[in-house]
């Protein structure tokens, strides 16, 4: 029983596990689709036969290596990702443009793939270039080099897999073939002299050798000399390496190992590796040898008998750092003839060969003139120093050479530096160096002290011009360097003089004495070339988004900089700027024009707009060269610049002439065009700047004889124009471009115009006239058949070229291609009939019709101008009424005494505008106006379509007729329309009452006056009427008392009083007085009289309107919150605006503090609309009685709406006596209106004291001056400290001024450069110092010394750009003082916001930054599988996945080959910036395996084996906006094809009406990552049969085997 149950559990075991694998494994093709083996790569290199090797040869000398990738996938996914290159020998070429489909992106060790699919394989040939540095690892010579392909493969699940493969590839860098060595070989010495105690002859050879070109690494350089003499042997040979720079790139030393092999010299040197295998490779080198051979005095030098006698013969044998250690030899061969002495050999290094004479210039002008430092180093070379017992150096005064003359050049030794170990190595212990001056001797000998470093530096106190050096007896070979500070002191020559100074030179000679004869000696004549300045100015596009748009006004921000950042450029002086806009520009307005670093000179800048130019002029001289290369003269032009909107998608330029009238040439002029000149020369530099347009082809329509335009792309629809009868016979213009901005050429242009004589019937058409067309470039055709084709050939179409004048088209057929990026203009004239008929609408419109190189008959049409004529004019008038607030209908009856309140109106029911409508009521018998100022006839200027007009007025019954009938009348050219006549009966009335104004109290009423009016009841009857209730009703007044006769009545006004009686046929009068209190603009009063039968009976209501005085005073000062100097000018403003609606008259005071002498105050009236202020009352200048003592007081009315300007001009005065470091200044008005004082802000700024005058007096009793020696260290002047502060804001409004309601920044970094150190401010521990704006946008810079800075603010240029530049405001305290700029900190560039030089000696606020945000342009594309449909025998199902980017279905495979698979994408653009945007066109990045078929997709076509589509060209998305767009692909299936399809699609072209790109994408670059590109993936499997059964067949076993053991299981327990 047991075994049974083990035996059962196995089985259950193994069915369940053979479930799981059976399950799992059913559907798997044969191939694992999710192992890496789907993705394979390869690389690898090709030789001149073309055979792949991954080990390659290559010559040093050459950059054309090509490295080979492929990489494939197999058989389905997709795979994304990119190959790295290791570190190795080589490094991807970026110079080189890589022209592949495959890549996306292109870095010196990366390349980014674009996605590669099932099927597909990735060729990229890759340009290489191989290591080449000055010192280098052997290894690197011959490396492996490894390529790792990263990335992620998509699997037919969908789930990704990571993907690493490397491969290795080995460059050995090799030699070229024909690699050769060179070496030259002088006689320098051939003389007999003393070697010791004895004469010898010694010949000295100076050798040099290389590898030509320097072009591999040296491992050896071994040297062999061939003694001359034949049999004469040199009895000692010597060897000193004067430098071994292209062997090992050292320096002077003497060679002990010497072969001499009966008169074979052999010696080598050697470029030994490193403990890090790092050895030398020096370019542009050479190695340099003095080799001695010293004979018997008795050796002759000639003898013609033997053959070579004289001849001396080297060789250089040069060993390579290859792997064959290949040797390359060159030999030469020199001879010794006449007697040399050169044992001595002197070289100069100048830290200078050419000088430019910018300094020497500057100099000429400058109140400071400077030092011109510069370097000499004299290099003395001892090959020999048996011979001589001393040496002697001998160095002249410098000169300036001209053409004709040598001139002094006023150059004098600052220092001289040597070296104490070269002293004592070649002189010995005891041997001494003397340098003599100018009768002093400075002598370096073992005792003499050295720095740190070993070297001997002498400083000249006095102006030294020459010197001498003298030695003790040399004992040993070796080099002494003596190297030079210099300087160029200042000279009286003039700038001209020194125009013609060529260069400077002086001598050095250095003599070798023997005895006291000079034995040897070497001369050199040290030149300098003085090279002439040049002028350079550059020019960069500042703050733009990197183009303009053709349909916005741009702001554009320039900068010019004065380039002076060396003494090779010229100062500037009174210099002249043009800056030409590209040809495209029709109007500019400039909106600024500043200066930085350029104290002393004055800008003005103009506009020519003729040659679309904008002209600087800057007056000034330039003195002294920057402090640093961050104060340059920098310019900044803010201009407002709109385009044609005609212009075509292109890259244009912006270019800058300069002139200077320092300039002697400009920079990249040559000296044959400066001296060909017919004219002066100009300075030339330009920009590049793309002109951005709607993209595609673009179709415009204008008319400027009725000033209206369209254009496609932009607008949906066309624009109407309306001619008027008058306009009969008279021409109208119109203009058509054509602008092909699209990426390919168009050609077989042709251009159809429907002219507007094109209609269904006659009464759809206007009789024009064609009087004229222009179409250069076309061909030009007419015809009157309307419907024609373009095709010319066939006869029906009727196209003819004579002009016809009753044309109803034109064809233009262009004569040439019309190239990406250019435009077709036509224009076109019409006159209109000479009788213009009514209610007809045509339109005029053209299509053009181009072939590309993949379609054929491509149309786009054009918007049309719809041309409307005058419409037959339809009114509407009607007519109502109403008695006391309550409806008169027609046949209500009215008393006599009712007022009536009449409306009347006019309706334009028609479709068009209608002018000068005149619209009336009337006055029937028995009425009267109630107010005598009523009008009743009104003149409408214009009345729009669907447009009422409505006016009332009063009439009061005055006596009983049969009837009152009135009615309304409006009138409209020659048509007249009357409304329904509106007839009330009148009876006879008891009581009248009515109600008026007192005449005698008529005037401008304002909150709580007094107002008056008289009312009246009419007792109509011949008895006495009794018992009369009166209530008075008003609003907005506040009741004080009613006279009716004798009553007076003060108390419960607005109850009822009772009026006892009226006589018969009386009138009683009723006074009324009360106050107004009310906000609104107008009050109202009306009376009802109650009779004792409860008639009621109403008057008319009357009122008037209430005024309002109001005043708002503002102060400004333009040194608010500043400290300002003594004798400083400034201006302040008082501002009283009346913001009542009433003229009002205020009296104006300010005392103004007693340290401002006023100059002037003058007065303006200014007056807003549109917000523009135009003055309205010229300034006139207040007379200085009205402000004695600095005391205004100043009498003013207001009219409404405008604003009074009192504009202080004053001086800060100077204080003489008074001590003080600083003291505030502040300022407030006060303004006077009637009784009440309203006080305006206060504003301060600070005065500077003066040093000596007001501080620092010399007082011992005083502790806290500077001028004695008991003040304290915080308030000495050297340990003063000082605040930097301002404030970053958000300029909402852009208008350059902080509002109070503009947002405040924080979080602006900011740092201040200290001019004079060029770096950062820092702390006391060395680290910068940097602030963040707070919540309130301020920051402080704390505890800064007093110097010249600049202050740096860093913000996110991405999210914001600076406001204007200082903008024209009084209050600088509310303007930005910052430009964008890149400026030069300790040799780094860094671009941020940046403000002019700040000199402080005080406290400085107010240094503000103003930024506007940004607008941000941003499209997405999202790419979703909607629906699947699978055709087959068995019929048709369809599977929804409701936009899902992963979408799977199987098919039977019995019917896999019948199937047509159709998939629906649904692609979503969605606009996720900020700014409306158009996406031009998409493209679809149609896989293989996929099929394209047109009658499913009306609105996409294919083209290069993509698909594109224009869907949405002409439509604008909004910001969040998303459209949707629907591609519908078909696939045939085959066993063979199933898998993953993955599918992409992009934004092809976009474009916006500001012109700036997408903030994180870029159209059609097919790179993985953006936002633009959108990719979906379908899986189609494979369903069988056999999995059904599978499944049933493992359930039936499993229950089987689960009964079996359930059995035994109740067995066991009844056997128990």
């Amino acid at each position: 029983m047991k075994t049974l149950q083990k035996i059962l559990s196995i089985l259950m075991i193994i069915v369940l596990m053979t479930t799981d694998f059976s399950v799992l494994g059913i559907g798997l093709k044969s191939y694992a689709a999710d192992n890496t083996e789907n993705v394979e790569f390869s690389a690898y290199f090709t030789t001149e036969n073309g055979t792949k090797v991954e080990k390659i040869n290559q010559d040093v000398t050459k950059q054309d290596l090509k490295l080979h990738l492929t990489i494939s996938v197999k058989n389905e996914g997709y795979f994304n990702g990119s190959v790295k290159i290791g570190d190795g020998n080589f490094k991807i070429d970026t110079t080189q443009k890589m022209e592949n489909t495959r890549v996306a992106k292109v870095e010196e060790n990366a390349i980014s793939l674009k996605q590669i699919n099932a099927g597909e394989t990735a060729n990229i040939e890759v340009p290489v270039k191989m290591t080449n540095a000055e010192e280098i690892s052997t290894n690197i010579l011959s490396k492996d080099t490894t390529l790792n392909l990263e990335g992620t493969y998509i699997k037919a699940s969908a789930k990704s897999n990571a993907i690493g493969i490397t491969k290795t590839v080995t460059v050995n860098i090799v030699p070229s073939t024909n690699a050769n060595a060179e070496i030259e070989t002088n006689v320098i010495t051939n003389i007999k002299t003393k070697v010791g105690e004895e004469t010898k002859r010694v010949i000295q050879l100076y050798v040099k050798t290389r590898l030509a070109n320097n072009e591999y690494p040296v491992k050896k350089t071994e040297i062999s000399v061939v003694a001359p003499f034949a049999e004469n042997k040199p009895e000692k040979v010597e060897a000193i390496a004067l430098k071994t720079t292209a062997t090992n790139n050292e320096d002077t030393k003497v060679i002990n190992d010497i072969s001499n092999d009966n008169g074979k010299i052999t010696f080598s040197v050697e470029n030994k590796e490193n403990d890090s295998k790092i050895i030398k490779w020096k370019k542009d080198a050479w190695d340099e040898f003095v080799v001695t051979l010293i004979y018997d005095e008795n050796t002759t030098i000639k003898n013609d008998s033997i053959e070579n006698y004289n001849k001396i013969n080297t060789q250089v044998n040069i060993t390579l750092y290859n792997n064959e250690e290949k040797i390359i030899s060159a030999q030469n061969q020199t001879e010794v003839n006449e007697e040399k002495i050169n044992s001595l050999i002197v070289k100069e290094n100048s830290s200078k060969t050419e000088m430019y004479k910018g300094k020497l210039y500057s100099n000429t002008t400058s109140y400071y003139p400077e030092e011109i430092p510069y370097m000499d180093t004299t290099t003395v070379y001892l090959t020999e120093a048996d011979i001589i017992n001393s040496i002697v150096v001998t160095e002249s005064e410098e000169k300036f050479v001209t053409n004709t003359e040598e001139l002094s050049a006023n150059s004098i030794y600052k220092t001289t530096q040597v070296n104490k170990a070269q002293v004592l190595d070649i002189l010995g212990e005891d041997g001494e160096l003397s340098i003599i001056y100018d009768g002093n001797i400075f002598t370096i000998n073992k005792d003499t002290e050295a720095n740190t470093a070993g070297n001997v530096i002498l400083t000249y106190d006095d102006e030294i011009s020459k010197i001498g050096v003298i030695t003790t007896n040399p004992v040993k070979n070796g080099k002494i360097d003596f190297i030079h500070t210099k300087a160029l002191e200042d000279n009286e020559y003039t700038r001209e003089q020194l125009k013609q100074v060529n260069s400077m030179k002086n001598t050095v000679s250095v003599a070798g004495i023997q005895g006291e004869n000079e034995i040897v000696k070497d001369v050199i004549n040290r030149n300098i070339e003085l090279k002439e300045t040049e002028t350079k100015a550059e020019l960069t596009i500042v703050d733009n988004k990197g183009s303009l748009s053709t349909l916005q006004e741009n702001k554009l921000v320039l900068g010019v900089k004065l380039v002076t950042d060396g003494e090779q450029y010229d100062l500037f002086k009174n210099a002249g700027i043009r800056i030409n806009l590209p040809k495209e520009v029709e109007e500019v307005e400039i909106t600024n024009a500043d200066k930085l670093y350029a104290e002393g000179f004055a800008i003005t800048a103009g506009y020519d707009k003729n040659n679309k130019a904008v002209a600087l002029v800057l007056i000034g001289e330039q003195i002294d060269y920057p402090a640093t290369l961050a104060t340059q003269i920098y310019l900044q032009i803010e201009l407002n610049v709109k385009l044609s909107k005609t212009a075509p998608n292109k890259t244009s330029k912006i270019t800058m002439e300069y002139v200077n009238e320092n300039a002697t040439r400009y920079y990249g002029q040559s000296d044959i065009q400066v001296l060909s000149a017919d004219e002066n020369l100009k300075g030339y530099v330009e920009q590049k700047i793309n002109i951005s347009s709607p993209t595609g082809v673009i179709s415009t329509l204008n008319s400027d004889t009725y000033q209206v335009e369209t254009m496609t792309m932009v607008e949906s629809e066309g624009k109407t124009i309306e001619i008027t009868k008058d306009q009969a016979g008279k021409d109208v213009n119109f203009d058509l471009t054509v602008i092909n901005n699209t990426q390919t050429d168009m050609k077989n242009v042709k251009v159809e115009v429907q002219l507007p004589t094109c209609g269904k019937t006659e009464l759809d058409v206007i009789k024009t006239k064609l009087k004229n067309i222009e179409a250069n470039g076309a061909k030009i055709y007419y015809t009157q058949n309307e419907q024609a084709t373009v095709d010319i050939t066939k006869e029906e179409n009727g196209w003819k070229t004579e002009l016809d004048a009753d044309s109803k088209k034109v064809l233009l057929v262009l004569n040439d291609t019309l190239a990406k990026e250019t435009n077709f203009e036509s224009k076109l004239t019409l006159t209109l009939p000479s009788e213009i008929p009514t209610n007809v609408e045509t339109e005029l419109k053209y299509k053009t019709v181009y072939d590309t190189d993949s379609e054929q008959n491509v149309e786009t049409e054009s918007n049309a101008i719809k041309i409307v004529t005058p419409k037959e004019i339809k009114m509407e008038t009607s007519m109502s009424a109403t008695v006391g607030g309550n409806e008169l209908k027609n046949g209500d009856k009215v008393r006599v005494g009712d007022v009536i309140t009449y409306t009347i109106s006019v309706k334009n029911i028609g479709t068009q505008t209608i002018r000068n409508v005149t619209l009336n009521g009337e006055v029937p018998a028995g009425t009267e106006l109630a107010n005598t100022d009523t009008q009743i006839t009104y003149t409408i200027e214009e009345l729009k379509a669907n447009e009422t007009f409505s006016r009332t007025y009063e009439l009061r019954v005055t006596e009983k007729v049969n009837e009152i009938s009135n009615k309304a009348t409006a009138s409209c050219s020659d048509v007249t329309e009357i409304s329904a006549e509106l007839k009330n009966e009148i009876e006879t009335a008891k009581i009248s009452v009515k109600i008026r104004q007192d005449v005698s109290d008529f005037k401008d009423r304002q909150n709580n006056d007094t107002t008056e009016y008289i009312g009246e009841i009419t007792n109509f009857t011949n008895e006495e009427i009794n018992d009369i209730e009166l209530k008075i009703n008003t609003n907005g007044i506040n009741l004080k008392e009613v006279r009716i006769g004798e009553n007076l009545y003060t108390d419960n006004l607005s109850q009822l009083i009772k009026i006892s009686s009226i006589p018969a046929n009386q009138t009683i009068s009723i006074g009324i007085k009360g106050v107004i209190s009310t906000e609104s603009e107008k009050v109202t009063i009306s009376l009802s009289a109650k009779d004792k039968e409860g008639e009621i009976y109403n008057s008319n209501e009357t009122g008037e309107k209430v005024f309002k005085k109001d005043v708002k005073v503002e102060v400004t000062c333009s040194r608010e919150n500043s400290y300002t100097d003594q004798g400083a000018y400034v201006v302040y403003k008082i501002i009283v605006t009346n913001t009542g609606t009433l003229d009002t008259n205020v009296t104006v005071k300010d005392q103004f503090s007693n340290y401002i002498e006023i100059d002037n105050i003058a007065l303006s009236v200014l007056k807003e609309e549109n917000g523009n202020e135009t003055v309205t009352s010229p300034a006139v200048e207040i007379p200085e009685s009205k402000y004695v003592d600095n005391n205004l007081s100043y009498d003013v009315t207001i009219p409404v709406g405008s604003k009074a300007q009192f504009t202080v001009s004053a001086w800060v005065q100077t204080v003489v006596g008074e001590e003080f470091k600083t003291k505030e200044i502040s300022n407030y008005a006060v303004i006077k209106i009637n009784k009440e004082e309203k006080k305006s802000n206060e504003i301060k700024f600070y005065m500077k004291g003066i040093d000596g005058q007001n501080y620092n007096i010399d007082s011992d009793d005083d502790n806290n001056n500077g001028n004695n020696n008991n003040n304290n260290d915080d308030n000495n002047e050297t340990t003063k400290k000082y605040l930097i502060s301002g404030v970053a804001w958000l300029d909402e409004n852009k208008n350059g001024i902080r509002e109070d309601s503009e947002k405040l920044l924080s979080g602006i970094k900011v740092k201040a450069y200290d001019v004079v150190t060029n770096d950062y401010l820092k702390d006391s521990t060395g680290k910068t110092i940097e602030v963040e704006t707070n919540a309130n946008g301020e920051y402080q810079i704390t505890s800064v010394a007093s110097g010249e800075y600049i202050i740096l603010f860093e913000y996110d240029t991405n999210e914001y750009e600076l406001t204007t530049y200082k903008a024209d405001s009084e209050n600088e305290s509310r303007i930005s003082s910052v430009v964008l700029k890149t400026i030069n900190i300790n040799g780094q560039n860094v671009v941020c916001g940046v403000t002019d030089t700040i000199y402080l000696d005080w406290d400085t606020p107010n240094i503000n930054i103003g930024l506007k945000t940004r607008p941000k342009f941003d499209l997405e594309l999202n790419k979703y599988v909607s629906k699947i449909t699978v055709q087959n025998n068995k019929g048709t199902k369809s599977y929804d996945f409701a936009n899902k980017t992963f979408a799977k279905v199987e098919i039977d495979r019995k019917q896999l080959k019948n199937s047509t698979v159709i998939v629906e994408y649904n692609i979503q653009v969605k606009n996720a910036g900020e700014v409306e945007g158009y996406v031009s066109s998409i493209i679809d990045y149609m896989p293989s395996g996929l099929t394209f078929r047109s009658e499913l997709n009306s609105n996409w076509y294919i083209m290069d084996g993509n698909l594109y589509t224009k869907q949405l060209e002409n439509v604008k998305l909004q910001p969040g906006e998303t459209k949707e767009i629907k591609l519908v692909l078909t696939k045939q299936m085959t066993e063979e094809n199933v898998g993953l399809i993955n599918n992409m699609a992009e934004i092809y072209e976009a474009y916006n009406e500001y012109g700036i790109s997408d903030i994180d994408s870029t159209p059609n670059n097919k790179m993985n990552g953006e936002d633009d590109l959108g990719s979906a993936d379908v899986y189609i499997g494979i369903k069988t049969g056999i999995q059904i059964v599978a499944y049933i067949i493992l359930a039936v076993v499993n229950i089987v085997l689960i009964g079996i053991a359930i059995n035994l299981v109740i067995i066991k327990k009844q056997i128990i």
